[in-house]
């Protein structure tokens, strides 16, 4: 299986707080959740991508073994693993064509869903 992937907040976003087109910080709350995806992530070429609560993410390594991430559309995600997880129950069709865009998840955080 290879070394344990470990999650690190990107490391172009400490301190100072960024916000806007250069992201955001993480906040240490959710490291522990990063952690846990990245733990049930798929490689797929040198990226990882993972799902929770119908929503994907895309995991870059930006040391050996150190990973950093953040959510992604699900037209981002490789076909061969949206159709892999449907079939294993990880994610519906309905929330892939709910969250197709990134304007899809800009609506849906907002709270105004499609």
């Amino acid at each position: 299986m290879g070394v344990k992937p470990i999650y690190e907040p990107n490391p172009k976003h400490k301190e100072p707080w960024h916000y806007g087109k250069s992201g955001t910080l993480c906040p240490r709350w959710s490291w522990n959740i990063a952690q846990e995806l990245l733990e049930a992530s798929d490689l797929y070429g040198q990226s990882r991508f993972g799902v929770r609560d119908g929503m994907a993410f895309k995991g870059h390594e930006h040391a050996p073994g150190r990973w950093h991430g953040h959510p992604v559309a699900w037209n981002e995600v490789p076909p061969k693993l949206v159709n892999q997880w449907i079939r294993a129950g990880r994610v519906t069709r309905r929330e892939v064509r709910e969250l197709r865009t990134v304007e899809n998840i800009e609506q849906h955080l907002r709270g105004n869903p499609r």
